[in-house]
């Protein structure tokens, strides 16, 4: 169907096909720049005869802006040997994002993204497209820390970079990740608005953060999202290469995401230390994390992050704490130690209280905060027992936000309804053994007063 029927068409997807074996139509191209309303050309597994004929496909599109290679082949990514070099024509300054992924790499590992050649080629085909703004990446198309830097050389307007591992294997080569100088590494010229981070091993991710981790690069960085999940190598390095980071982008930064997505690690004895005092323009706040089955830990990890916000411009705060249920946890006796502010007495509980209704903190929306406490099950009564304590120490922790109904805090499972089914329970046995014996003295009644029943 003619482009022209279609005009509210912004993404095309070309699927498996192979111009290695099958040349398009003649007059494909020239129905292809009818689709004028096209915006995202996505091309997963699939082959093309050479480089040229890729960027035809491209040049066809005129509204294009967003390109995803998906596991294309890139060994014949190459351009045929003429005197004149082919290069991007129409769409050259056009293509504002690039995706770059191995789609194939959970399902065939033998798939296209395979040789070094064939990735090379990949992107240096990229690289013909300097006006890119926004960059996502697989982190297995990259072997080393340098090969990053070459790459963002040829893309100085990038403002948006990710990079994305695997959460279930680690099918990079992590030693290439920390051979570098840090003075060498510091070479980019790139000024990020938005970095994230997703399952990148912990070497790899300390050498991405450094990276950007000087003044110039974190000058205009608002957002950080970071998912984790590998608990080995130089984590507490890592760590503290995020908060240099979080200080350094100060009053850029408007956005901040950190998910803990492993149950094992050094996360798991104690919580991050996060500090947004610089971060005075910081809006949303999600974090995910797994602390220990301590409510000491717990409203450490709370305290110290909420206290630290100084930030007039929050407008939504997601908290969420994955604890682990103590029937299943051998490293940690559950909720020893008292908890933080006791340990300090009340005028500690006072002093919190008093950082809630800081006026910094009067702009929060109605139920714009959430805590949830999730506690991973093994039995139903261990659960109620790990959130029962918890949840009634935060209702008095956050006894001002819950007035102010600024904070919801929900827990799975939740102790009142829990409480409730059992009271509930209770009652119907109750009803019921009221029941039976109303029904037994019916009976007995009618046994003494009817005269037919006695003969």
């Amino acid at each position: 169907m003619p482009g022209c029927y279609l005009p509210r068409v912004t993404t095309l997807d070309l699927t498996n096909i192979d111009w290695t074996i099958t040349c398009p139509h003649v007059s494909f191209f020239d129905f292809l720049t009818l689709y004028s309303g096209v915006t995202e050309l996505e091309l997963q597994r699939c082959r093309f005869k050479n480089a040229s004929q890729l960027r035809r496909l491209i040049n066809a599109l005129p509204g294009l802006n967003k390109l995803w290679l998906l596991g294309i082949d890139g060994s014949t990514l190459c351009d045929v040997p003429t005197t004149t070099v082919l290069r991007p024509a129409l769409n050259a300054n056009r293509i504002q994002g690039i995706t770059l992924s191995d789609h194939l790499k959970h399902t065939d590992p033998s798939g296209f993204v395979g040789s070094r050649d064939a990735i090379r080629n990949i992107l240096a085909f990229c690289t013909q497209y300097s006006s890119i703004s926004e960059l996502f990446l697989d982190l297995k198309l990259l072997d080393s820390i340098a090969c990053l830097l070459q790459l963002l050389h040829h893309f100085p307007l990038l403002s948006t970079l990710g990079l994305e591992g695997d959460p279930y294997t680690s099918s990079v080569d992590v030693s290439e990740w920390q051979r570098f100088e840090l003075g060498a590494l510091r070479q980019t010229h790139n000024r990020l608005s938005n970095l994230h981070l997703t399952y990148v091993p912990t070497i790899a991710a300390l050498s991405l953060m450094q990276l950007f981790a000087t003044p110039e690069a974190c000058s205009k960085l608002e957002e950080i999202d970071v998912v984790h999940s590998d608990g080995t190598g130089p984590f507490a390095r890592f760590l503290q290469a995020m908060q240099d980071t979080l200080r350094l982008a100060g009053a850029a930064l408007r956005d901040f995401a950190f998910t803990w997505d492993c149950d094992q690690g050094p996360l798991l004895e104690r919580g991050p230390e996060w500090d947004f005092a610089a971060n005075i323009s910081l809006t949303k706040l999600l974090v995910t994390l797994q602390p220990p089955p301590r409510l000491y830990a717990i409203e450490s990890i709370l305290v110290s992050m909420i206290s630290s916000i100084t930030s007039p411009c929050l407008e939504a705060a997601s908290i969420y704490l994955a604890v682990t249920d103590p029937s299943t946890s051998e490293a940690h006796q559950p909720f020893s130690g008292g908890n933080v502010l006791q340990c300090r007495g009340s005028k500690a509980v006072d002093d919190f209280h008093t950082i809630l209704n800081a006026s910094h903190f009067h702009g929060l929306p109605p139920r714009s905060v959430g805590i949830s406490i999730y506690a991973r099950k093994s039995t139903l009564t261990a659960t109620i027992e790990v959130v029962r304590p918890i949840k009634s120490r935060l209702d008095k922790l956050f006894a001002p936000w819950l007035a102010r109904n600024v904070l919801k805090i929900s827990c799975n499972p939740e102790p009142e309804e829990e409480e409730e089914d059992e009271e509930e329970d209770e009652d119907e046995d109750s009803i019921s053994d009221t029941n039976v014996s109303t029904e037994a003295a019916t009976h007995a009644h009618t046994d003494q007063v009817d005269p037919e029943n006695n003969a």
